[in-house]
């Protein structure tokens, strides 16, 4: 859940999706510092046990043909930077949270 004061909105951020090339397969959201922000690509989502902090891996080429897992963790309370888009509706203030677009703040 991300809320955002400044406009008193919040609302789910999500991290996981299902790919729609494959009914099995699951796209995880990644920040990619070579991409420069956040990107759709293979991999898995893990909670702690205790829920204390949410894992994404993403899968990655690292050359030879084998793959290196990456890992990057939230946990509560953790700062990101999302954006808010307008979208034209039959309804006056219609928004579209788009979790696509985030930074990481370490």
């Amino acid at each position: 859940m991300v809320y955002v004061p400044r406009y008193a909105l919040k609302g789910p951020v999500y991290m996981e999706q299902k790919s729609a090339d494959s009914d099995s397969a699951t796209e995880v959201l990644y920040y990619d510092e070579r991409e420069g922000g956040p990107v759709w690509t293979a991999g898995r989502i893990s909670v702690d046990p205790d829920q204390s902090a949410i894992h994404v891996e993403a899968d990655e080429a690292a050359g030879g043909g084998k793959k290196r897992r990456r890992r990057q963790s939230y946990t509560l309370f953790d700062h990101v930077t999302v954006t808010i888009q307008l979208q034209e509706s039959i309804h006056p203030g219609g928004v579209k949270r788009d979790g696509r677009k985030f930074a990481r703040s370490i």
